[in-house]
């Protein structure tokens, strides 16, 4: 593997990692050597990934964690491939894995006369049912999903008993093989957005050493990545792990090609944000019923965690109600009660609707986006109670800090 098509040595991915993973080359037109490394893979999809180019790319074999089931192989096409989204936008994908099997279903609905006579005639043969009833229908299997899962390099896991450090990396195995080559023991997902695995809490509860979650080092400018390593970071904590999210210091982008252009993974930066103790103050000075106290705490520092350094947040009910575990109006109401108690300030009118609709590209019907503020309200915090937040390296080097 050398040349343009040598994707590993520049990400200080090393031939022993490379090898016992392994990656598996395939090209255009010739697929044999990939469904010969995993016989579940489909000619048919390599076809698609291929496309109209003259490139190949890669079957990437991966590994769950001790003690999950097996994992979907992914694919690392020479060519980006084009997807249409559902909105109708198009959008380029480096990686991706083989979709997962679909099963069949019973659903059971009310068939009233107004439906479709398609439906009718393939479903009824021809004859309208009025009452309740099933139909078997093929749809994707909710407890198959194959970009949610954890991957773990075998020479990563036989690192594990003796490591006095784990990483989980966001962003697929190349960024994990990386570390693992430069001596580090490590597991990872497909994306920052699919690190809330099945087998998550299990694993993470059976880690005993601190774990540093990776991102890319685009964090410090794009919100939504810091937003999904932050989440999974509490989530390590609550299932009592010691995390800390570090990532490369910059400018390359990924931690394979910090340490493939000379870094040291020492060197990685770590930002430490916590509540700061005007907000530890505030919660303990809470008059207000227990379980709305408890729901505000969770509100007011998720809001903190996620603030950015003018402590202003912009985020939607949705996403709050999503990542602290209440309903949508629960939050609502908890975020009223902090603006009527002047800890956090807005502009615009913070109206809530039940329901909410948008209509997309390619799409008769508007979606459902479910209850919610009409318009994102900008919250910005009281200076106490934003987080503290000061950004070191692995080594312990102090960096920087901001009040």
């Amino acid at each position: 593997m050398t040349g343009a098509r040598d994707i590993f040595t520049r990400r200080g991915i090393n031939p022993e990692v490379r090898d016992a993973r392994p990656y598996v080359r395939f090209e255009r037109g010739d697929y044999s050597a990939a469904i010969a490394a995993d016989p579940t893979v489909r000619a048919t999809y390599l076809q698609w990934l291929t496309g109209n180019s003259d490139g190949g790319g890669y079957v990437m074999l991966k590994t769950p964690v001790p003690g999950a089931p097996p994992v979907n192989t992914q694919f690392r096409p020479d060519n980006p491939v084009r997807k249409r989204e559902r909105d109708g936008s198009i959008t380029e994908a480096k990686y991706l894995l083989q979709r997962a099997p679909r099963a069949m279903y019973a659903h059971t609905h009310p068939l009233k006369s107004g439906n479709t006579a398609r439906h009718v005639a393939n479903k009824h043969g021809g004859k309208n049912v009025v009452t309740e009833h099933q139909h078997e229908s093929p749809r994707k299997d909710p407890d198959q999903s194959p970009e949610k899962r954890l991957d773990m390099h075998p020479l990563s896991a036989a690192l594990l008993p003796s490591a006095r450090r784990v990483f989980f990396a966001l962003e697929g195995v190349l960024k994990a093989d990386a570390l693992l080559s430069a001596g580090e023991c490590v597991f990872d997902v497909p994306s920052v957005t699919l690190w809330q695995a099945p087998e998550l809490e299990a694993f993470a509860r059976t880690l005993t050493v601190p774990v540093y979650v990776v991102p890319d080092a685009d964090w410090a400018d794009n919100p939504q990545v810091a937003l999904q390593a932050f989440e999974c970071r509490e989530r390590l904590r609550g299932h009592g792990v010691d995390a800390h999210v570090a990532a490369p210091p910059g400018p390359d982008k990924g931690v394979d090609d910090f340490l493939g252009g000379g870094g040291r993974v020492e060197d990685m930066a770590v930002l430490e944000r916590e509540m700061s103790p005007g907000f530890h103050a505030w919660a303990r000075s809470l008059d207000v019923r227990a379980d709305r106290a408890k729901t505000d705490v969770a509100v007011m520092a998720w809001l903190a965690l996620h603030a950015d350094d003018s402590g202003t947040a912009l985020k939607s009910a949705q996403i709050i109600a999503q990542y602290v575990g209440r309903a949508h109006q629960v939050v609502h109401r908890s975020v009223a009660r902090l603006l009527d108690a002047g800890v956090v300030t807005w502009d615009g009118d913070l109206v809530f609707h039940f329901d909410r609709f948008i209509r997309v590209e390619r799409r008769r019907k508007p979606f459902n986006l479910g209850p919610g503020w009409a318009q994102l309200p900008r919250l910005v915090l009281r200076d106490d109670l934003r987080a503290v937040q000061r950004k070191v390296s692995i080594e312990g080097r102090y960096v920087h800090s901001t009040p």
